[in-house]
């Protein structure tokens, strides 16, 4: 039940876990929030509802969906985004947590339907600051994110989730134990590691496992430039702009600073390949540094000045996540975005 102060009935911990996630993506649907922040409740009433007291509070709106304005869907008989395969071992239904290919659910020329787009207002954005690592750069609010359908973003979006891997708490949306005969609906059969000591694979019972997740949503930052000269407040132009940075330094082997691509085809595959010679001067870029102990100072790498030293040799990594097509046409870009940056 829903109280004066908060009439939907969501809970404090809904609220803020909210908040951090807009905090890091800045736009996202009540869906995609839900795959991350209560990914064993029944559905995504819950999320839904702290929107809602979120929004009477002046600390979210939403001004748009993930359908583009003046979009007509596909005729009858024409084709429209495929639906993903069901993962072996799984039962049908809805989409898994581990991201991957959107599509409608049934296939044929029915379409995914359009989603309420959510972003956080100026005061959202304070709020959501005090949940987030205190050295965390908040960016804009996204404005007008939603007039567009905001693709690219939800595929950044479904990207991180799929890095996190989510795991199924043990409380749905009102922090009552879930019922132990409701199997997590995003979980779909799946069987994760850490709930049956199970390796990478197929599970005894069928199931495929899914792998351990990375990270946690205060891991990301969207939003980055990595300045090429100048400053991260005042960068250069042309310097490189990631879709995300993850840093993971509890990871085995730790992640300091690997920066993320997320390519739906929407730009070419030189565009996409001209961005390595970007980060490659970025990561060449040296400043004077005088290491812990030592007087005098020498030249170390930039980057390393601001997300810290693995201990690790060379360049952080590019991860490049190819969306938005079929498994060929997937393919040939990959094989294509190879050839061009075998340089680096």
């Amino acid at each position: 039940m829903g109280s004066k102060l908060n009439p939907a009935g969501s809970t404090a911990a809904g609220r803020e876990d909210v908040l951090a996630a807009l905090g890091v993506w800045k736009v996202a649907t009540a869906h995609q929030l839900w795959q991350l922040t209560r990914p064993g409740s029944r559905d995504n009433k819950g999320v839904r509802n702290a929107l809602s007291d979120l929004q009477r509070h002046g600390l979210v709106v939403s001004d748009g969906n993930t359908r583009p304005r003046g979009h007509k869907p596909p005729r009858r008989g024409h084709a429209a985004v495929p639906a993903p395969a069901a993962p072996p071992g799984t039962r049908g239904g809805s989409q898994p947590a581990t991201g991957g290919s959107v599509g409608a659910p049934g296939g044929g020329n029915r379409e995914e339907k359009a989603r309420k787009l959510w972003r956080l207002t100026p005061a959202g954005i304070q709020a959501a600051a005090q949940l987030l690592p205190p050295e965390r750069t908040m960016g804009g609010t996204a404005r007008g994110a939603g007039r567009h359908g905001s693709g690219h973003a939800m595929a950044v979006n479904e990207t991180i989730v799929a890095f996190i891997q989510p795991r199924p708490d043990d409380v749905d949306q009102d922090d009552e134990p879930l019922d132990q005969d409701v199997d997590p609906p995003l979980d779909q059969g799946l069987v994760h590691p850490l709930d049956q000591g199970a390796d990478q694979g197929v599970h005894e019972t069928g199931a495929q496992v899914r792998p351990a997740g990375t990270g946690s949503i205060a891991s990301w930052t969207t939003e980055v430039t990595l300045p090429v000269t100048g400053s991260v407040s005042a960068p250069v132009k042309g310097s490189p702009r990631p879709d995300a940075v993850l840093v993971a330094p509890e990871a085995d082997p730790p992640l300091p600073f690997p920066c993320v691509e997320v390519d739906t085809g929407s730009e070419t595959i030189a565009v996409v390949a001209a961005k390595f010679e970007r980060y490659r001067r970025f990561f060449r870029r040296t400043v004077n540094e005088a290491p812990p102990g030592h007087r005098r100072p020498r030249h170390v790498p930039f980057w390393r000045t601001l997300y810290g030293d693995s201990g690790g040799e060379g360049h952080p990594p590019i991860a490049v996540v190819f969306t938005g097509a079929g498994p060929r046409s997937l393919a040939n870009r990959q094989q294509q975005l190879g050839e061009l940056t075998r340089a680096y």
